[in-house]
């Protein structure tokens, strides 16, 4: 099974699952949820350009020039027909984007990241009702994903999918609060994705000791990709600055809290945080 077989429907319910989750804690602000079945611009994108286009054809007949008219008509239809080809060249190489408080799925982007998942998964997860797995979003994450496996969970390509699709939104609504940062939308990605699934309940003792040893783990992790590495990926260095915020915090988060210190902060004072706590790191 592939998520194109779910019929757009985990995509959805999920999507309103995190806007619940915002609601109910004062922090919900109003989006638009287009799902792609194939690589498309953004509706905004096309307005703007045929907005523009009036304006330059308006221009053109009423204000006629011999000379500077055809220019400004060629060189209007080449900078389209540029930003089109650019547009679909960028949204082939995402799996989501937000433009104008609507957020793009491009579902065939996000299928390969849970099939690629899934194959290598298929024979090391017990799927067991009840259990904790951990699981790591192959090509879209450095860091794993605990995953609590209800009695809904039929098969890994459901579980991987859940994971993967409530990432990918709380990722594209985390710009809607925070921003065009990838490094701050990445930070509370991961944070709304542990809290909204209960597993930072301190309650819940099977899910949260899961948890907090996925968290170490992770750490491990993200230290020495911050020692190795000349060049971060922004988003994996997001999702390291979410985990290192939840060992200090004692493993809780206050998502509107977190929401308003991201606010206050730039991508560089983030990653420079993360340089000084990896080079005094121990374990």
């Amino acid at each position: 099974m592939t998520l194109s077989s779910l019929d757009n429907l985990l995509i959805e319910k999920e999507y309103e699952k995190i806007n619940n989750y915002l609601k109910e804690r004062n922090i919900y602000k109003k989006s638009r949820l287009i799902i792609a079945e194939k690589y498309t611009l953004s509706k905004e994108f096309l307005m703007l350009s045929s907005l523009i286009g009036n304006i330059v054809v308006i221009s053109a007949i009423y204000g006629y020039n011999p000379i500077y008219t055809p220019i400004s008509l060629a060189l209007y239809v080449t900078g389209l027909g540029f930003g089109i080809w650019f547009g679909r060249l960028w949204t082939k190489r995402l799996l989501a984007y937000t433009f104008a408080s609507s957020i793009y799925i491009q579902k065939k982007n996000l299928e390969e990241i849970v099939n690629d998942s899934s194959t290598f998964y298929s024979n090391n997860i017990e799927i067991k009702e009840g259990t904790i797995a951990t699981i790591k979003l192959l090509r879209y994450s450095i860091a794993d994903y605990p995953v609590y496996i209800d009695k809904n969970d039929k098969n890994i390509e459901e579980i991987i999918s859940k994971v993967a699709v409530d990432n990918l939104l709380a990722h594209e609504i985390s710009h809607i609060f925070i921003g065009r940062s990838d490094i701050k939308a990445s930070d509370l990605a991961y944070l709304i994705y542990l809290d909204m699934n209960n597993l930072l309940d301190a309650n819940d003792l099977h899910k949260y000791k899961k948890t907090k040893e996925v968290i170490r783990k992770n750490i491990k992790i993200c230290v020495e990709y911050v020692k190795n590495e000349k060049r971060y990926d922004h988003d994996d260095i997001g999702v390291c600055y979410a985990n290192i915020t939840l060992y200090k915090n004692n493993f809780s988060i206050d998502i509107k809290r977190e929401i308003e210190k991201l606010r206050h902060m730039k991508d560089k004072d983030i990653i420079n945080e993360i340089r000084n706590y990896a080079l005094n790191y121990s374990n």
